[in-house]
């Protein structure tokens, strides 16, 4: 049992340090960085290379009223406020936009008066799941004991991120980021604590946001 749990450990670990790649889609330079953000997460699958009224109402507003949406919505807005408030002002969305002002000239005011200079919009562009499997193994050397197969299904996720000018909602930047997770004890709360870490230092890696040293 013991030689299980430590080939899970090392898996784990190991898993964790592999920083996962951020692929650029579409990218305008940044003249300077942004000091102020709305982050908002939607747990759908679109693409998008212009964020207007119709791409709002297709694939933003209805995410807003989804009940279901809502615990999914807040952990990624969660783990992104807390990465990247050292370095910017940061408003979760979650906070602001709810089902009583989720109408697209709601948003646009909402953006207008509280004086964000971008958008961060993060997307779940799919999910799947690996289910991997270690052989048996003897354990500890004297116990006499055999320790089994174990299997585990282990998720993963890919995100599409949209930093958006908030004068214009013209997007400035959109990349890409496969989360591929070989641990069972990374779920999906996991996946978007690891995410949020990556896609902070992605942006400031661009430009966009500030890099304290």
């Amino acid at each position: 049992m013991r030689t299980i749990y430590l080939s899970l450990f090392i898996l784990y670990f190991l898993g964790a340090c592999k920083t996962p790649a951020v692929n650029n889609i579409s990218k305008i330079p940044a003249a300077t960085s942004y000091n102020n953000f709305l982050v908002l997460y939607v747990d759908n699958n679109f693409e998008t290379f212009r964020f207007d009224k119709d791409a709002y109402n297709l694939f933003v507003k209805d995410a807003l009223v989804d009940p279901e949406h809502q615990r999914e919505r807040a952990a990624m807005e969660n783990f992104l406020y807390k990465e990247m408030t050292p370095y910017a002002h940061c408003i979760k969305s979650i906070d602001v936009l709810h089902a009583t002002n989720n109408s697209y000239e709601s948003f646009r005011h909402l953006t207008d008066s509280l004086k964000v200079d971008a958008i961060l919009l993060v997307t779940l562009s799919k999910k799947s799941v690996d289910r991997y499997q270690y052989p048996g193994s003897s354990a500890a050397r004297g116990t006499g004991d055999y320790n089994g197969p174990h299997e585990y299904n282990a998720l993963n996720a890919t995100f599409d991120t949209y930093l958006l000018a908030a004068d214009n909602k013209q997007p400035m930047w959109i990349a890409r980021t496969d989360m591929k997770n070989k641990s069972e004890y990374r779920g999906k709360t996991g996946l978007k604590r690891k995410f949020a870490g990556v896609i902070t230092k992605a942006l400031q890696k661009e430009g966009y946001l500030l890099e304290i040293k």
